[in-house]
């Protein structure tokens, strides 16, 4: 899950809608943590790379 929210809204959501059981706390990438937001792929890009995805 890669979103431009913050982790606990993500995980709030996560947890109201049940799908936390298939989205490990792992597999969940914040913009907010890493400091760049859409349109910039960057946190798409951090979250294939984490996940051992190409980037490139």
């Amino acid at each position: 899950m890669a979103s431009n929210g913050p982790r606990s809204k993500i995980e709030l959501l996560l947890r109201l809608t049940g799908l936390d059981a298939f989205v490990p706390a792992s597999r969940v990438f914040s913009a907010v943590e890493l400091g760049r937001y859409k349109p910039d792929p960057a946190l798409f890009l951090h979250a294939a790379a984490a996940m051992g995805g190409s980037t490139g």
